[in-house]
């Protein structure tokens, strides 16, 4: 149920609101640009984007579907979903995983390898433009420790909540 009692929560202070306004613009704002531009340019989701990262950076491009699903914080289901996705477009393959009869393993195929190695550096571009070229080294470092502090709260309502740790 949407509207669960919480006694006595207090309303944001003015400071709150205004970090709290900044946060969801600004990130919006920002995903919202780059899931145009990886359409536009590759004709793909950010979401699937992400896991051809997942991926790539994996042993021999192979990951367990199961790793990627926790990485990227996704259900197995919408992973299942956007793989399904990305193996009709060409980019990736599914295999039984050889250590684990039970499990898969989502693979890049030579046409994904290509086209993340085209993809990559326009969408790195756009990444730095929009975020990191805005920020000083410290702010960058800032912005990964709020980050990883706002996962970690995630991440306690997760195990609360009787869901695996991502």
């Amino acid at each position: 149920m949407y509207h669960r009692l919480v006694p006595e929560t207090p309303w944001l202070s003015p400071e709150e609101r205004s970090a709290w306004l900044a946060f969801v613009l600004a990130t919006s704002a920002v995903m919202d640009t780059l899931d145009r531009q990886l359409q536009k340019e590759a004709g793909i989701a950010r979401s699937h984007f992400s896991i051809l990262n997942v991926v790539v950076m994996a042993p021999g491009n192979a990951a367990r579907m199961s790793e990627v699903a926790a990485a990227l914080r996704f259900s197995p289901s919408r992973l299942s979903h956007a793989v399904g996705r990305l193996e009709r477009d060409g980019w990736v393959e599914r295999r039984p995983d050889p250590d684990d009869g039970r499990g898969q393993l989502v693979v890049l195929t030579e046409e994904g390898q290509r086209r993340i190695h085209e993809v990559a550096p326009v969408h790195l571009a756009e990444v730095r433009a929009r975020v990191f070229d805005h920020l000083t080294p410290e702010q960058v470092v800032q912005l990964r420790e709020i980050s990883q502090a706002l996962l970690s709260g995630v991440d306690a309502d997760h195990r609360r909540d009787g869901r695996p740790d991502p």
